[in-house]
């Protein structure tokens, strides 16, 4: 049988996790730096007491425990920053608290009850709280885009997930939301046509009246937020849609987060300040709303024409040459089963010179594109916005399409 060696130094190469002996090593190598009087030297020395203890935080008792108090100040502080608790039974009751504060629900008394317990912890559960309250990695959760009711209240939900490795703490009141209303009338590479723009503001956190002493404003602060674990989804904030026009809605935020009055309460000989976590992705969402549309200028109707489908359109009035820019005012959308949105789009492709409307005129305009797949119900809509004139958008009934 012929055996094989393979050198030290190539399997250290390959990641092979460090032996006992070896990690008993380093944590020598590191109080010997921490030891030393060169600055420079400590520092290295903590930097190694870091990654000893990113691998086996036990590891380091013997450097806290050093009869040098430099070297054990150091060894300590390396465990706080990083919220490493030696003592099991601490970061058992940590890591319970921790939980607790996150069920949905739990009772601002109850969850200040639960911080004081957990700040007093030591300086570790402040660091862990600390480091919750930084930036957090997030990503957006988009939901299918549904077709709503436009002639109702509507509140749509923007949702996050936590996707980094530790916990997030957020306010769901705290969120900036800006809904614009797109057409469906729009043509490829064409612009806009504008929208509307509106915003939501939570309340901004400031105390009323004397302000209390900076732990207990901290405390108080941050019994009102919700804490979110590693991996969970939360909804971020609402933003809510009165009756508007109808069109495709594209809501985001700018950000997440009160403006409160900061106050920097002391925990176990650590500082902690009140604010909300910072997400790295604001949370958005797209939905569309229609219902059918009525005026004193125009009736609207969706007819068949051949195996297809138009819309006509009828002027109950005179009226001026719309004004286009870009966007053709016929349009159509589809939605299908539990009114999920399936498509939109202009019924004219190219650009068409329209004239003046005579009362009583009847235009039809047919419907030249293929429905998508799925499509159970067709709306028809005419956004008639002359160049001197108040817009007027007006929806036929929908029709069903099996």
């Amino acid at each position: 049988m012929i055996r094989r060696f393979v050198p030290v130094l190539l399997i250290l190469s390959l990641g092979v996790p460090a032996r006992a002996d070896d990690l008993s090593d380093r944590v020598d190598a590191a109080i010997a730096k921490c030891a030393s009087e060169d600055p420079a030297e400590r520092v290295e020395g903590a930097r190694l007491l870091g990654e000893i203890a990113d691998v086996d935080p036990q590891r380091l008792k013997k450097a806290v425990e050093h009869p040098d108090p430099e070297v054990a100040g150091i060894a300590a502080t390396v465990l706080v920053n990083r919220g490493i608790f030696l003592d099991t039974a601490k970061a058992d009751r940590c890591r319970e608290i921790l939980e607790e504060i996150a069920k949905e629900g739990l009772e601002a008394a109850k969850k200040r009850l639960l911080l004081e317990e957990l700040l007093n912890l030591g300086p570790a559960a402040v660091a862990i709280v600390e480091a919750e309250l930084g930036t957090a990695e997030t990503a957006n959760v988009a939901a299918p885009v549904v077709v709503l009711d436009a002639d109702a209240d509507q509140v749509v939900p923007l949702r996050l997930k936590n996707t980094g490795r530790r916990g997030l703490w957020y306010s769901r009141g705290s969120l900036d939301t800006y809904p614009y209303v797109g057409p469906f009338g729009q043509r490829p590479l064409s612009g806009g046509m504008g929208g509307r723009r509106s915003t939501f503001r939570s309340f901004d956190g400031t105390a009323k009246g004397p302000p209390p002493v900076p732990e207990d404003m901290v405390l108080r602060f941050l019994s009102f937020l919700q804490r979110v674990p590693p991996g969970e989804t939360f909804e971020a904030g609402t933003c809510k849609l009165s009756r508007d026009r109808c069109g495709i809605v594209s809501i985001s935020s700018s950000h997440i987060g009160g403006n409160p009055r900061l106050y920097e309460g002391t925990f176990s000989g650590r500082s902690l300040v009140n604010r909300t976590a910072t997400v790295s992705v604001h949370p958005s969402a797209t939905v569309v709303l229609l219902a059918e549309r009525r005026g004193p200028s125009f009736r609207l109707a969706a007819v068949r024409e051949g195996d297809g489908w138009a819309l006509e359109v009828t002027a109950l009035a005179d009226g001026p040459v719309p004004h286009e820019i870009g966007i053709d005012p016929f349009w159509w959308a589809a939605e299908g089963d539990g009114r999920a949105f399936l498509g939109n789009g202009p019924l004219r492709i190219e650009k068409v010179e329209d004239a003046a409307w005579t009362k009583g005129e009847v235009r039809r305009i047919p419907l030249t594109t293929a429905l998508p797949a799925g499509t159970t119900r067709l709306w028809f809509g005419y956004d008639h916005d002359p160049a001197d004139d108040k817009p007027e958008q007006y929806v036929a009934a929908p029709v069903e399409v099996r």
